[in-house]
């Protein structure tokens, strides 16, 4: 990407997501615990130069025959150290340390790698950074022409929306004067047609005023004889309602008199249950028992006194009824 050339808006962010991937990377070749460790790892290389390869496989260097080692002399002081130990942990210490310097290699490559890609990275990153300053200064431009259009799109769509509500006020305008000459007309000719009935009515009219004359006269006839009769019919009623009030206090005199009755009544009948009982419990004392001198005339009288009640009482039912 040459550094004169337009870039757009997108091809901007998709850079700037590239530029945010490499940042870890940037960040770990720029800490110093990295640069220390490349010095470790410098070192681990010489001290792996300077050791001797081998295949792993090692003998020990003990005498095979034994009539050897009898030649030497037997005050000579026996050397009793494990040398074949000491090889051994010698030899894993090695192995260990081979693999700890492959390993730091391999670290090594990769970060050489990264320090590649990092350099590469930093002549992009100048690059973007005046192509990010120029596309500033391009969008700050744009934005600018950009409000610009903007707000005269906003005037052209607000004077394109007056012009049609103005062409369909026209338009209705339009519609609404075609109807009222076609009203207008039709109320023409209309008119003309109203003229000729209203003729017509007028002398309808001068003919029904004629009869409403004639049909008044009768009517004010009818009135007066209907005013005579209700005079008339007043005189009637108020007489009526006279003889109503002479029988209503008629009516409320025998109410009071016939209540007075009632009174008198009630107590003649309290008066005649009091006899009753009376005569009642006098007909049972009064009750002779029978005996062979029956027929003397003491008993005759009586029978009289016995009876006498009994008419009493037949006079006070009469009088009860």
């Amino acid at each position: 990407m040459e550094c004169g050339s337009t870039i757009d808006v997108g091809e901007f962010e998709d850079i700037l997501e590239e530029f945010d991937v490499n940042k870890e990377l940037i960040t770990l070749i720029n800490d110093p615990f990295y640069t220390a460790f490349r010095k470790l790892q410098k070192q681990s290389e010489r001290e792996s130069d300077t050791i001797p390869k081998h295949s792993g496989n090692f003998q020990t260097s003990e005498p095979s025959n034994p009539e050897a080692s009898s030649q030497y002399p037997s005050n000579l002081s026996i050397d009793t150290t494990d040398y074949r130990a000491k090889f051994l942990n010698a030899n894993e210490h090695n192995l260990r340390a081979q693999k700890e310097r492959d390993l730091a290699v391999k670290k090594a490559a990769r970060f050489e790698e990264k320090a590649k890609k990092y350099d590469e990275l930093e002549v992009k990153f100048k690059e973007m950074k005046k192509e990010k300053e120029q596309l500033e200064r391009k969008i700050a431009t744009q934005v600018k022409h950009s409000e610009e259009n903007s707000r005269l799109r906003a005037k052209i769509a607000s004077r394109q929306d007056i012009e049609k509500q103005l062409r369909a006020s026209r338009n209705e305008q339009q519609q609404k004067a075609e109807s009222l000459l076609e009203e207008n007309t039709r109320l023409m000719k209309q008119s003309e047609e109203d003229n000729i009935k209203v003729v017509e009515m007028k002398k309808k009219l001068e003919e029904a005023k004629g009869k409403t004359r004639e049909v008044n006269k009768e009517w004010s006839t009818r009135n007066e004889e209907l005013n005579k009769e209700v005079v008339r019919l007043n005189g009637v009623i108020k007489k009526k309602e006279e003889e109503i009030a002479a029988k209503e206090t008629s009516i409320g005199i025998l109410r009071k008199t016939n209540n007075g009755i009632m009174k008198i009544n009630k107590d003649r009948n309290r008066k005649i249950e009091i006899l009753e009982s009376r005569l009642s419990t006098a007909m049972r004392q009064s009750t002779p028992v029978k005996s062979p001198s029956s027929d003397t005339p003491g008993s005759s009288g009586e029978q009289e006194e016995s009876q006498n009640p009994r008419k009493k009482l037949d006079e006070l039912c009469k009088m009860k009824n």
